[in-house]
C-alpha cells in the first residue's frame, strides 16, 4: 500500500477516533452551529429587497460563525490529539497542552488570516494558494517542539513543509471545498432540498468532512515533519 493510501486509511480511522473520544463536545458544537445557521438563513430569506442592509448583516453573521466554528473545531480536535493519536518523536511536544498556548495560537492564526486576505485581494486563486501554503500553521503552533523553543517561524516552516506535498494538499483541499460548497448551497438552489431534514443531513456531512480534513492534514503534517 502506498504512503498516500495509508494516509487516507489512517485519516478515516482518526476521524472515528475523534468522534468517539469527543462525541458530546462535537455534537454540541454541531447542534449549536446548525441551529444558528438555519435560523439566520431563514431570517435572511424572509427579508424583502428593501431590507438589503439587514440581509447583508445576517449573511456577514453567517460568515463570522463559519470562521469561529472552524477555529473551535481545530482547538477541540487538537485538544483530543494526545488521547486519541499521540504524536511522538523529538520534533513533537509530548504534552502540548501543559503550557499556555491560546494567545500564541490566536496570534499566529491572525497572521495567517491577514496573509490570506491580502493575497485574496488580488484574485481568489492567489488567496487559495496562500491558504494551502499556511495550512500547517495551527499544527506547528500546537505540536512542534521547535516552534516552542523559538527556533522556527510558524509561517515559514509551513511553507517549507507544504512545498513537499503541495499537489496532494491541492487535490484534497479542492475536493473538500467543492464538496462543502455543494452541501452548503445545494438546499438553497434546489427547492426540493430546502427541507429541514435534508438541510441538517447536508450540514452533518459537511461537518464530518471538516473533521476528516483536520485528521488528514494532521497526519500529513506528522509525516512531513518526520522526514
Amino acid at each position: 500500500m502506498t504512503s498516500n493510501k495509508l494516509l487516507l486509511r489512517d485519516s478515516i480511522g482518526l476521524l472515528f477516533s475523534f468522534l468517539g473520544g469527543r462525541f458530546f463536545v462535537l455534537a454540541a458544537l454541531f447542534i449549536f452551529g446548525i441551529t444558528l445557521s438555519i435560523n439566520l438563513e431563514n431570517a435572511s430569506a424572509a427579508l424583502d429587497a428593501k431590507e438589503e442592509n439587514l440581509k447583508l448583516a445576517l449573511n456577514l453573521g453567517l460568515g463570522l460563525w463559519d470562521l469561529t466554528e472552524g477555529i473551535l473545531l481545530i482547538l477541540i480536535l487538537s485538544w483530543a490529539v494526545p488521547t486519541v493519536s499521540p504524536l511522538r518523536g523529538p520534533k513533537f511536544l509530548a504534552r502540548p497542552f501543559d503550557r499556555p498556548y491560546l494567545t500564541t495560537f490566536f496570534a499566529e492564526y491572525l497572521r495567517v488570516l491577514g496573509q490570506i486576505l491580502f493575497w485574496g485581494l488580488f484574485l481568489l486563486i492567489p488567496g487559495f494558494y496562500r491558504y494551502i501554503e499556511l495550512i500547517f500553521v495551527p499544527y506547528i503552533v500546537l505540536f512542534s517542539s521547535e516552534y516552542e523553543r523559538g527556533t522556527v517561524d510558524a509561517l515559514a516552516l509551513s511553507i517549507t513543509l507544504v512545498r513537499k506535498c503541495f499537489n496532494l494538499l491541492l487535490l484534497v483541499l479542492a475536493a473538500v471545498t467543492v464538496a462543502q460548497v455543494a452541501l452548503e448551497f445545494g438546499p438553497q438552489l434546489n427547492e426540493t432540498l430546502h427541507q429541514l431534514p435534508v438541510r441538517v443531513t447536508f450540514n452533518l456531512c459537511s461537518f464530518l468532512i471538516s473533521i476528516w480534513s483536520y485528521s488528514f492534514i494532521l497526519l500529513l503534517f506528522k509525516r512531513e515533519m518526520e522526514k
